[in-house]
């Protein structure tokens, strides 16, 4: 955030100090940043609608992977297109992070925690518009150099991209490690697969299949009992649940099944 931040606030200093040999007055300059917020807003449209497709957090790698170069070689360039380029680029990201954050923290953890964490976010997003800024200035006032300010932000993205890389890790891994849930329906002595939430081929080849009888739920079930063990199913072991489900009467009409990946 401090760092999209920081190349926002002292870009027209940035750019007459980039390019100053070029350019013929500051009306150049005004022009350049005056472009700034259109690219913004057709950040957060193209790039949300782009992450539909790519995904959310592979959106954010290439965010990352991008700036770490524009980042880099923005404060070398000294041609006017080639600079302008880059910096709206940069300008599109930044919106794009913006619009694309909530639906990403959707994909985390979740739509229950979604507006609690996007104000989390949001709160240090404010933090980040007022001290990037402000430590640009100190270190330009360091160093003496917008070259070095915007190389040590490249490093900071750098960073940011392992982190990245480590989250969509993460959800892999989360993904796989899932809860595996179906409902039975109770068919004279046979329990027959009606419902799952596994969508891979193997759960949809599953449903109208029947549990089988040498299965020790079965026989639990059959005595409309609960039953809870562990099983190999598709190659992974779980934690398993067999629970009968009754009508008001006490007929047995079917069971649940919940695994639970180890």
């Amino acid at each position: 955030m401090s760092c999209s931040n920081c190349v926002i606030s002292p870009t027209p200093a940035l750019t007459a100090a980039c390019i100053s040999a070029t350019m013929d007055s500051m009306s150049s300059v005004a022009a350049v940043v005056g472009l700034m917020s259109i690219f913004n807003g057709l950040g957060r449209i193209g790039w949300a609608s782009f992450s539909d497709f790519l995904g959310r957090a592979n959106t954010y790698t290439l965010f990352f992977i991008v700036q770490i170069a524009a980042f880099y070689f923005l404060p070398s360039i000294t041609s006017i297109l080639l600079f302008q380029i880059v910096l709206y680029l940069i300008l599109t990201m930044y919106g794009g992070g913006f619009a694309t954050l909530p639906a990403y923290i959707g994909d985390l953890f979740g739509t229950k925690e979604l507006g609690a964490i996007h104000g989390y976010v949001l709160t240090a997003w404010a933090i980040a518009g007022v001290f990037g800024p402000q430590m640009v200035a100190h270190l330009y006032q360091s160093t003496g150099s917008y070259e070095t300010v915007l190389r040590i932000f490249s490093g900071i993205f750098a960073l940011a991209l392992a982190v990245s890389i480590l989250m969509t890790i993460y959800m892999i891994v989360a993904r796989n490690r899932m809860t595996a849930v179906t409902i039975f329906a109770f068919d004279g002595l046979d329990f027959i697969r009606k419902q799952t939430n596994l969508l891979t081929n193997d759960g949809k080849s599953a449903i109208n299949t029947k549990l089988d009888r040498e299965n020790p739920g079965y026989a639990q079930l059959m005595r409309k009992c609960s039953y809870s063990g562990e099983a190999l199913l598709f190659g992974r072991d779980y934690e398993t649940y067999y629970a009968p489900l009754t009508d008001e009467q006490g007929e047995l009409k079917g069971a649940i099944f919940v695994g639970n990946q180890k």
